[in-house]
């Protein structure tokens, strides 16, 4: 994190570099790799990428740095070498160290989510968050929770991610605010929306006491979420106003995705005030948001919700399967999924909406992320 995001860590590396030959090959192999992963760093080609991980692996620097482990793989992937970043995996398996084996499902869980395989993600997220377990790790234990939450939630099952939630907030020191806007979330899903708000006045104070401006941005999408689920829509829009101010000149690394969240939510407002004509007159700037800084499953889902406000519940049906097709699954933790899918089946009648969501459900995800980004 600080070479991504603190210069002074780029800074370190470059330092270390400078030692060129004279360090030892795996120092200077797991150094390459950092470096490569900073924000000063050109576009590295997939040779390089590919050399980075044989180096690492060659030289022994991923036995010798554990941690390394995570770059090399989300590098790999990234890069489309799975076959490289899984044969990592597999000697990694073989060997005695639960921390790095851990971190291998740690990874595939994030990578299949990424992916839209939402099985293999959750399969991944309990494995890893049995290993970090074992290893005695509690900060990783902590975030695997985060993303063993999100998996028990999209399967409805509101108790167990709260509970993974507030144990993953026991684990880490001054009340991590991811954690506990991530249980304030949940809340709101499990329409206990006076416990959403106690989390969200936590975190806030926490916040304010650290003055870090990513957190603070966190803290007020929580609160414009609980607005809107409140049917507060105007109050939801305000705090979208106080984000852009706060964003404008803002310090933080340029990137459009905050204006992407920020669309997203002020179509969100519209369609719970049922504006169907501002919320498509948004639709075509949501779409030109690059997809990997976005949402997809929401963007079909915003769009299911939009063909229905304007009559056409065939189509709403079938928006609503290609966003299972972008996650893997359906949403059934989202109440006001639930509550769209039983209006689109009594409006078709069920065996209509059966085919019509399995019409996008049913599409091959590739085609589907073209569709809603065309």
């Amino acid at each position: 994190m600080m070479v991504r995001y603190e210069p002074r860590g780029e800074a370190f590396v470059a330092r270390v570099l400078e030692f060129g030959d004279e360090l030892p090959s795996d120092a200077r192999a797991a150094f390459e790799i950092l470096r490569a992963t900073g924000n000063d760093e050109p576009a590295v080609t997939l040779d390089r990428v590919r050399a980075l991980i044989e180096e690492c692996a060659r030289t022994g620097a991923l036995e010798r740095y554990p941690t390394l482990l995570m770059a090399t793989l989300f590098m790999g992937y990234g890069a489309g070498l799975d076959g490289l970043a899984e044969r990592e995996i597999a000697r990694t398996r073989s060997r005695s160290d639960s921390w790095a084996i851990a971190c291998t499902f740690f990874v595939e869980a994030i990578i299949g989510n990424h992916r839209g395989d939402w099985e293999a993600a959750a399969t991944a997220a309990e494995r890893a968050l049995h290993s970090f377990e074992e290893a005695g790790d509690r900060l990783s234990t902590a975030l695997v929770l985060t993303l063993v939450a999100q998996t028990r939630s999209v399967r409805g099952d509101h108790d167990g991610a709260i509970a993974a939630y507030e144990r993953s907030i026991a684990l880490t020191s001054h009340h991590g605010i991811t954690h506990r806007l991530g249980l304030a979330v949940e809340r709101m899903r499990a329409g206990d929306p006076a416990g959403a708000r106690r989390d969200i006045e936590i975190a806030e104070r926490v916040a304010g006491e650290r003055g870090q401006q990513p957190q603070q941005l966190e803290v007020m999408a929580a609160r414009m979420e609980l607005y809107r689920r409140s049917g507060e829509v105007e109050r939801a829009d305000q705090e979208l106003d106080r984000m852009e101010r706060l964003v404008s000149g803002s310090p933080l690394p340029p990137g459009n995705a905050i204006n992407g969240f920020v669309l997203a939510a002020r179509m969100a407002n519209l369609l719970t005030a049922g504006d169907a004509e501002r919320a498509r007159e948004l639709l075509p700037d949501l779409v030109r948001i690059p997809a990997a800084l976005r949402d997809l499953a929401l963007t079909a889902q915003q769009l299911a919700r939009l063909l229905c406000l304007e009559g056409d519940p065939g189509g709403a049906a079938t928006a609503l399967g290609m966003s299972q097709a972008i996650r893997g699954a359906f949403d059934h933790g989202d109440p006001e999924l639930r509550e769209l899918a039983a209006s689109l089946a009594e409006r078709l009648g069920p065996a209509d909406y059966d085919t019509a969501y399995r019409r996008g459900a049913r599409m091959p995800r590739q085609d589907v992320i073209d569709r809603l980004t065309e």
